[in-house]
């Protein structure tokens, strides 16, 4: 085999590696997350939550929560809901995955539990000194 076959050979090989390979997730936006837990809901199981804060240091903020069930779509991987700008503007931003999602416990079942862990989120960010 040729030095031009062998490197061709090399070639397909990686090629054919990385095509099954998962893709690499993307950085974190220049935005990092003011707070990162898990909020209990009324049945005990806990949702991945990140809080996002203005940079102003006067509290409390009017908050806007954003809830998904899609992993990818959390604000700290990318600033696609422009959560800057919601900051800029002085709001608090809270962004929630759906049970049974990403780092959120439980099973997702298609809006059967939205209506009560969006109130109970809800009602977890009124008792934040920070929320308005």
């Amino acid at each position: 085999m040729s030095e031009k076959e062998m490197d061709y050979e090399q070639r397909l090989k990686e090629w054919e590696n990385s095509r099954f390979a998962p893709q690499p997730e993307p950085e974190l936006s220049p935005i990092a997350p003011t707070l990162i837990d898990k909020i209990a809901m009324r049945d005990g199981i806990k949702l991945y939550t990140e809080v996002f804060l203005p940079p102003q240091s006067e509290e409390p903020f009017p908050t806007i929560l954003v809830r998904s069930p899609y992993p990818y779509s959390r604000p700290s991987r990318d600033d696609n809901m422009s959560i800057s700008r919601y900051m800029a503007a002085g709001y608090a931003v809270v962004f929630q995955l759906n049970r049974g999602q990403g780092q959120s416990e439980g099973v997702f079942r298609r809006y059967e539990d939205d209506v009560n862990d969006g109130y109970d989120c809800i009602a977890w960010i009124a008792r934040q000194s920070w929320c308005s």
